[in-house]
This record gives C-alpha cells, sequence and structure tokens, in this order.
C-alpha cells in the first residue's frame, strides 16, 4: 500500500517543485504571470508525471526491489530519469520537426533539465514514503 501511495505523491510533488521553479522564474525574469497555476501545475503531472512513472517508474521499481538497491541516492536518480525523459523526447520531436536546433534546445533548457531536478525531489519522496525496500 505505501507504494502505491509513493507513486501517487512522487509525480505530484515532481510537479509541484517544476511549478514553484517556472513561477519563481517568471518573477525573476520580470515576466507577466498571465498562466494559471492549476495549469502549469496539471501538465507537468500529466504529461511528465504519471505517465512517465507507469511506464518507465514501475518496471525500475521492480528491478529495483528485486537487486534490492535501497539508497536515496538509486531513487533520487531513477526519479530524475524517469522525469526528463518523456521532455527530452519532445525536444528531439521539436529538432526533427523544426530543423532548428536552437528550437531543440530551448525545450531541452525549459523542460528536461529542470524536470531532471524536480524528478529527483520526486525520486526523494516516493524513498521516503515507500521504504520500498525495507522488509516488511
Amino acid at each position: 500500500m505505501r507504494v502505491f501511495i509513493a507513486f501517487l505523491l512522487a509525480p505530484a510533488a515532481g510537479a509541484a517543485l517544476f511549478t514553484a521553479g517556472a513561477a519563481i522564474s517568471d518573477h525573476v525574469n520580470a515576466v507577466p504571470y498571465d498562466r494559471g497555476n492549476i495549469f502549469t501545475f496539471v501538465a507537468p503531472l500529466m504529461v511528465g508525471g504519471y505517465p512517465p512513472a507507469i511506464m518507465l517508474g514501475v518496471p525500475a521499481y521492480f528491478i529495483f526491489k528485486k537487486s534490492r538497491r535501497s539508497k536515496l541516492i538509486t531513487s533520487a536518480l531513477v526519479g530524475s530519469l524517469v522525469a526528463s525523459l518523456p521532455w527530452t523526447f519532445i525536444s528531439t520531436i521539436v529538432l526533427i520537426g523544426s530543423g532548428r536546433v536552437s528550437e531543440a534546445l530551448g525545450v531541452l533548457w525549459e523542460t528536461a533539465i529542470p524536470a531532471f531536478f524536480c524528478g529527483c525531489g520526486a525520486g526523494i519522496v516516493f524513498w521516503l514514503v515507500a521504504r520500498p525496500f525495507e522488509a516488511t
């Protein structure tokens, strides 16, 4: 049950970090904040949160559960990779579609790199909630 709750909470924590980072970035860069907080939370959660957690995180959980790797750093790194891979694919699609490297690097800079760090936070939340390899 703890693992199920962790798979619900960890992507939400990553999306909350992503939303907070976007709000801080907009404030620092003096960009008028015209986006709603719900959209900036729901979009990262539905694109870069739950689908990758299901498609990549669940298999990674069973792989690491089988190998009995219970380190916090493992969960943080897996969370980082799970969160940043969809955004990396999107920037690759932008590169193929537009043929302009500057656009693809812009998408990568604005989405995949922050998602990597937010995924690290999500992995830590997962580890704290699930304690997946603890003897129960």
